[in-house]
């Protein structure tokens, strides 16, 4: 059994036990939230797409945030040759660790 799920701007494939990094999402550390913008679903014997059939199906996916923290940096260098400019800067993305408790179908 797996899904797709979308957060933030981004989807990410998911199955039971799965630990994802995402989008900052404005809870604390060892809160259970509940995920409904579920685009697919899949089990052995069905499969359910769009994010209107999930919807319509109720499928939602449980999970627990395990940590609220800063991605790794990423540096920005902006240079313009002969003119003697340089800039340098530094950029952390606030990041949360999800991991997955549950696929509900209703």
């Amino acid at each position: 059994m797996f899904a797709v799920i979308k957060t933030g701007s981004k989807e990410y494939m998911i199955h039971v036990g799965s630990i994802i990094k995402t989008e900052k999402i404005n809870t604390l550390a060892g809160e259970n939230i509940t995920i409904k913008n579920v685009v697919l679903y899949s089990n052995n014997d069905r499969l359910i797409s769009g994010t209107a059939a999930c919807s319509a199906a109720n499928v939602e996916v449980d999970c627990t945030v395990l940590e609220q923290k800063k991605d790794k940096k990423i540096i920005i260098f902006k240079k313009k040759r002969r003119h003697n400019y340089k800039k340098k800067l530094g950029h952390r993305q606030k990041v949360s660790i999800l991991k997955v408790v549950s696929i509900r179908v209703n």
